[in-house]
């Protein structure tokens, strides 16, 4: 008897397996295609400011004069951005000094008075958020030091700004100029 009962047993396993195995479902499945992604761009753009041109030409400066060089950087690529700025020169015949031509104190414009940047050998650093579209207004002091000799009359010293821009992002390396 023990026998017939394990039998049966099993044979009730077997159909039972065999009948769920029969059994159907429904199923599915779909695809998106062509699916794009566009990285964005980090540009940033010198522009003259409010009446001046670029290049700035100054003629006829004198020992302990200073002129103010002004200059907008327009964030024109797609994504937000940090800036830092440097002002550099040489005179053309390099036996001058080009200490005694001092290019100083980069200021931001905040709508309402300048504000001198921090600066870290002789880099400035813009690092409130610039969007993508807007202008800075900036400006700096150039200064022809009162201790130019003779030396320096009918001398040329040519001026760069350099403007570098990363993306606002921990951990984003700054540029080389």
């Amino acid at each position: 008897m023990q026998k017939i009962l394990v039998s049966l047993i099993t044979i009730g396993i077997v159909a039972s397996s065999t009948i769920g195995s029969a059994r159907a479902y429904f199923t599915d499945t779909d695809q998106s295609s062509d699916n794009t992604l566009t990285t964005g761009s980090l540009s940033a753009t010198i522009q003259a400011d409010n009446g001046y041109t670029l290049p700035y030409q100054f003629t006829n400066l004198v020992p302990g004069d200073s002129q103010q060089i002004n200059f907008n950087v327009q964030n024109t690529g797609s994504l937000p951005l940090y800036l830092k700025i440097k002002m550099a020169g040489t005179w053309a015949e390099e036996s001058l000094d080009s200490n005694l031509m001092a290019l100083s104190q980069v200021e931001h414009w905040n709508g309402t008075a300048w504000e001198t940047m921090a600066t870290t050998d002789g880099e400035y650093f813009y690092t409130a958020q610039v969007s993508s579209g807007n202008v800075e207004r900036f400006r700096s002091t150039v200064t022809l030091s009162n201790t130019a000799s003779n030396d320096y009359q009918e001398k040329v010293y040519t001026a760069s700004i350099k403007v570098a821009a990363k993306q606002v992002v921990d951990g984003a390396e700054w540029p080389m100029y």
